[in-house]
C-alpha cells in the first residue's frame, strides 16, 4: 500500500499530531475533521523529509534502496544501489481516517528520480532485451494511494498507533522517462528498438519496471512512520472527541 511510503502515511499521521514538546510544529485535529488533517499533513512534509531528530526518524530524501527486484516470467530487472530524490517537493491531496481509527487513507502527488544500477534479461513486450549498467529514471508526477490498518499497543502505561500492513496503488500522471544503459553490452542496433519500446509504450512497462521500486521505497517510508508513532502516544497526537 506508496504508500510511498509514501512517506505519504507517514505525512497523514502528523496530520493529526499535537503540539507536544517533541513536535511542537504539528497542529493538532480531530480525525473527522478532513481539512485540518489536510493542511496540517501539508505543513509537516518538509520536517518529516528532512527527518526528526526528537524521534529518530531519519530524511527520506533522498533515499537508498539497496536491492528491487522484479520477474514477471518473461522478464528479469535487478535493480541495486538506487537513490530516490523528489519527496521534498510532495503534496498531500487527500488525508481521510474512517470512524473507528483503524484505516488511514492519504493521497500524495510527488516527483521522482531515480538513479542506480540494472541488470536485465528476458523479454520486453516480446522483444528479447539483456544488459547490465547505469538506469536513470525520472516523473515529474505520480500519484501515490495509500491505505494504512492502524493497530494500538501500550507501552509504559501509554497507547500508541503502529501501521501494521498498508496498501499501496500508483499512477503515473506524467510520463515516466527511463533509460538502461549499455543494453547488449553497447550494442546500440539491438539497444535502440529498446529504447523506442519504452518511450512509446512506457505506461504499459511501469508494472514491471516501477513497481519494484515503490514497494521498496514503501517499505523504508513505513519504517520511518512507525519510529514516529512509537515515539508519541495516541493523546499527543489527536484530539480526543
Amino acid at each position: 500500500m506508496f504508500s510511498l511510503k509514501l512517506f505519504v502515511l507517514c505525512v497523514g499521521y502528523f496530520a493529526i499530531g499535537a503540539e507536544c514538546g517533541k513536535v511542537s510544529y504539528l497542529d493538532k485535529c480531530l480525525w473527522t475533521d478532513k481539512a485540518c488533517l489536510l493542511t496540517s499533513a501539508n505543513k509537516v512534509v518538509p520536517h518529516f523529509v528532512e527527518g526528526i531528530k526528537e524521534l529518530n526518524t531519519p530524511s527520506v530524501d533522498p533515499l537508498f534502496i539497496k536491492k528491487a527486484v522484479a520477474d514477471s516470467g518473461t522478464l528479469k530487472l535487478k535493480f541495486e544501489d538506487l537513490n530516490v530524490v523528489g519527496l521534498k517537493k510532495a503534496v498531500l491531496k487527500k488525508v481521510e481516517a474512517n470512524n473507528d481509527k483503524t484505516v488511514l487513507t492519504v493521497v500524495i502527488e510527488t516527483p521522482i528520480e531515480v538513479k542506480g544500477v540494472y541488470t536485465a534479461g528476458g523479454s520486453l513486450l516480446s522483444v528479447p532485451v539483456e544488459g547490465h549498467g547505469q538506469t536513470e529514471m525520472k516523473t515529474e508526477k505520480v500519484k501515490l494511494t495509500v491505505k494504512a490498518n492502524l493497530q494500538k499497543f501500550n507501552k509504559n502505561g501509554a497507547e500508541y498507533y503502529k501501521i501494521a500492513t498498508y496498501d499501496l496503488k500508483f499512477n503515473f500522471v506524467e510520463q515516466l522517462f527511463i533509460e538502461f544503459h549499455n543494453l547488449f553490452n553497447g550494442d546500440n542496433t539491438k539497444a535502440d528498438p529498446i529504447r523506442a519500446i519504452i518511450r512509446e509504450s512506457w505506461r504499459d512497462l511501469v508494472p514491471e519496471i516501477g513497481k519494484p521500486i515503490i514497494k521498496e521505497l514503501a517499505d523504508i517510508v513505513i519504517g520511518a512512520i512507525n519510529k514516529f508513532l512509537a515515539g508519541l502516544p495516541i493523546d499527543e497526537l489527536e484530539i480526543i472527541a
